[in-house]
């Protein structure tokens, strides 16, 4: 009767799709002891982590390529950015990587000496740019359009492309990398009051993204740079391995990036606190720490609308500039920074919404004396996903049965896997028992507000709690729950 139950449940619940360990790409390197006391001074600790457990691969000197473990994150962040783009009716589109020189010499950003920008040159001589950002190209495509009208505004498009960047000293894997996958969106109204509250809009989306993903992270006043503009503002995950200095009023808490300060107050800054006047009120405290950039925006005015005549029609005959912001999340940076600031000791920790997989299965090894309980295996998968909504499409099996439960119970909290099953000699009791591992302490630490687990201390990431298939399904479902409310 049993063995029906389990036949009948894989019958109605076939369409969901179970991934397997053994399937996957991921280059793990096997037989090497990974330690963070034994790693290259010159990297930081969790890229190379990432490296090491098979999620992305140097392929040149600041090239990577992310693998599918990594892809699976970069496209769950991307639709939860895509959720937050569609509130706000914005609008998707895709621009060439290639960019005329000739616009940047229009607009005036381009610079022979500026060793960053990657160019090239096609057989006619004429020279393009490997796009760091598109303020340029998107201006000159609507300069074409001679529709654009007051009723159009505001007008925000976006894209989530790859970008260039030709960094001297490529460095800490996605965080300072040549190619990056980035999401930029250009925002366009009559006026600088109308692109002020349209600039309020998109970067309350942009701070819902980043609390979607249950990270703490701080928003700066910004410097303009070479971008240009009114105004901007950085968006940083606080870190040790940040390589940009914010400093933090220890009496107001607001907070800017160094070199906006330094701009615009000037003064001298230590190691542990600045001596610069708050903008905000005034105190000469404020403390230094380290921040990962992960996005920026800026009111732009017509800087970039203006010389490349992008315009709107104002009233019959009269045309103006249109007045713009730009705004961009560096998304390859995000996946890792995510990762950097979460994880501990030797072992990855996703956020709950950007884990690969949600939840590992792990049955008994072939030919061990519980080698009997493997049946439950695919029959638990189908269960879970059809019972726990959360989990659909976000459960994986690790079947390589040749290697030994807790040997692929280590294996699963240093990829990361939030949540472990393990099915063993538990399994056939006459009441089958599973072993559910919570690998989300770390994760859940980072909210203040956290809830206390429904098993007293929680479940040990060593050992975990017994449960029948019912309390399985119940405990999932409440914790999976909980994760899905997280905010940072």
């Amino acid at each position: 009767m049993q063995k029906m139950n389990m036949f009948m449940i894989q019958r109605a619940f076939s369409s969901f799709s179970i991934s397997r360990v053994s399937r996957l790409h991921q280059p793990v390197s096997h037989g090497v002891s990974w330690s963070f006391s034994h790693i290259n001074p010159t990297e930081d600790s969790i890229s190379q982590l990432l490296v090491h457990e098979g999620f992305i691969q140097q392929c040149s000197s600041g090239l990577y390529a992310m693998l599918p473990l990594a892809q699976r994150a970069l496209d769950k962040l991307c639709r939860i950015v895509e959720q937050e783009m569609e509130a706000i009716n914005a609008n998707k589109l895709l621009l060439p990587t290639l960019t005329s020189l000739e616009l940047w010499q229009k607009s005036g950003r381009w610079r022979p000496t500026n060793p960053e920008l990657m160019t090239m040159s096609d057989h006619h001589q004429k020279q393009y740019l490997l796009s760091p950002t598109h303020e340029e190209a998107i201006c000159e495509l609507l300069s074409h359009k001679e529709d654009t009208s007051l009723s159009k505004l505001p007008l925000l498009l976006y894209q989530i492309s790859s970008k260039f960047r030709d960094e001297g000293r490529p460095c800490h894997g996605l965080l300072r990398a040549r190619e990056f996958m980035m999401k930029d969106l250009y925002s366009f109204d009559c006026d600088e009051p109308s692109a002020a509250k349209t600039y309020d809009v998109v970067t309350t989306s942009y701070l819902r993204v980043l609390s979607r993903l249950g990270v703490p992270y701080i928003r700066v006043e910004g410097s303009c740079g070479d971008i240009g503009g009114s105004f901007s503002h950085e968006y940083h995950f606080e870190s040790d391995a940040g390589q940009d200095i914010l400093l933090r009023c220890s009496n107001c808490g607001h907070c800017a990036s160094q070199d906006f300060l330094l701009e615009t107050r000037g003064g001298i800054v230590g190691q542990q606190e600045a001596h610069i006047e708050c903008p905000k009120c005034s105190s000469s405290h404020m403390d230094s720490i380290k921040g990962i950039e992960v996005g920026h925006t800026f009111l732009l005015g017509d800087k970039y609308s203006a010389p490349l005549k992008a315009t709107f029609q104002y009233k019959q005959g009269v045309r103006r500039p249109l007045i713009m912001g730009c705004y961009g999340l560096g998304l390859s940076r995000l996946v890792q920074a995510t990762v950097t600031r979460c994880s501990s000791q030797n072992s990855i920790v996703w956020p709950w919404v950007l884990a690969p997989y949600k939840l590992c299965i792990i049955g008994p090894k072939r030919g061990s004396k519980e080698s009997a309980a493997s049946v439950w295996v695919e029959s638990l998968a189908v269960c879970l996903q059809q019972q726990v909504p959360a989990l659909r499409g976000d459960v994986i099996i690790d079947d390589r049965d040749a290697f030994t439960i807790g040997n692929r119970v280590y294996a699963a909290k240093r990829a990361g896997y939030p949540l472990v099953v393990v099915v063993g000699k538990h399994a056939l009791r006459d009441m089958p028992l599973f072993e559910l591992i919570d690998n989300t302490a770390a994760f859940r630490s980072l909210q203040e507000t956290s809830k206390t687990p429904l098993f007293g201390e929680g479940l040990s990431s060593k050992s975990g709690n017994l449960l029948t298939q019912l309390e399985l399904l119940n405990y999932l479902g409440v914790l999976c729950n909980e994760l899905d409310q997280i905010r940072s």
